[in-house]
């Protein structure tokens, strides 16, 4: 299972893959993989 993050809201996710649009804020956003807690990579603690 892989972490999801909203980049406009925050929402985490959890799923195979990032869904289409984000259930909290339901705006058509990219979302970060969030399974990485490096700056790095664009990941953070959720």
């Amino acid at each position: 299972m892989n972490k999801w993050r909203c980049s406009v809201c925050g929402y985490a996710f959890e799923g195979e893959a990032p869904p289409e649009k984000c259930p909290s804020c339901q705006s058509t956003c990219s979302f970060v993989d969030a399974n990485c807690y490096i700056p790095d990579c664009g990941g953070g603690s959720i």
